[in-house]
């Protein structure tokens, strides 16, 4: 199953570690951190705004919708 996190950009579910909100990104210094150490690994959104984070093994992606509407995608399995 593919999961489809924004401007026609999809991800195979299997290799998704975390979905991280924008609110849970900015309250913690260590997730900061992890961002700083992957920045030249990152996707980001092309107009720099972002509502969550999607973390891979290769990638960071930076995704326009809130964390809960990525749960809902992957859970209706149309993706």
């Amino acid at each position: 199953m593919y999961l489809d996190f924004g401007l026609d950009q999809v991800i195979h579910a299997n290799e998704i570690i975390a979905i991280i909100d924008k609110k849970s990104i900015e309250s913690s210094t260590e997730l900061n951190d992890l961002l700083k150490r992957y920045n030249h690994h990152s996707i980001h959104q092309p107009n720099g705004t972002y509502k969550s984070i999607i973390i891979t093994k290769k990638q960071v992606y930076f995704s326009p919708f809130t964390s809960n509407t990525l749960k809902k995608r992957s859970e209706q399995g149309l993706y």
